[in-house]
């Protein structure tokens, strides 16, 4: 298996890991947190910091950081707010929401980036079209 082959996969598994456990805690929010709108206002206030972070932080975290490191900051939001749900309170919840917030747009305009060069490259590197090998990271990415 090449590496560019490998890579994909492992982002790709990263990617169903972490919103196998984001994805239930999302839809658990408003049930688990009903008591004075705890879960809504901690999913309004990550879809709103997620508006914010979309307008403006990708293009920086990922000209800074490049798309790996990116990935990886952005995960981390992701985990923050899943431990915030052990410790369900107002000051664990919004803060994480926030963080998830801020985290998720860059996580998908890196990994969108990353999967586009990483096909580029190995198209050059094999005499294959960018644009096959790039459908292909993406099936696969989406595949998993």
């Amino acid at each position: 298996m090449d590496r560019s082959l490998r890579n994909v996969l492992v982002v790709s598994f990263g990617f169903l890991l972490l919103f196998t456990a984001y994805g239930g805690l999302q839809s658990l929010q408003s049930s688990l947190y009903s008591e004075e709108g705890l879960g809504v206002t901690a999913l309004s206030t990550l879809y709103g910091g997620m508006l914010l972070s979309s307008m403006f932080l990708p293009p920086l975290l990922i000209e800074r950081l490049g798309c790996k490191g990116t990935i990886i900051l952005s995960m981390c939001g992701y985990v923050a707010f899943s431990v915030g749900n052990f410790f369900a309170s107002w000051y664990t919840l919004i803060p994480t929401s926030i963080l998830l917030g801020l985290g998720a747009a860059p996580l998908w305009s890196a990994q969108c980036t990353y999967l586009t060069i990483t096909g580029n490259t190995h198209a050059e590197k094999a005499g294959k079209r960018g644009k096959d090998m790039v459908n292909q990271y993406f099936g696969i990415f989406f595949l998993i």
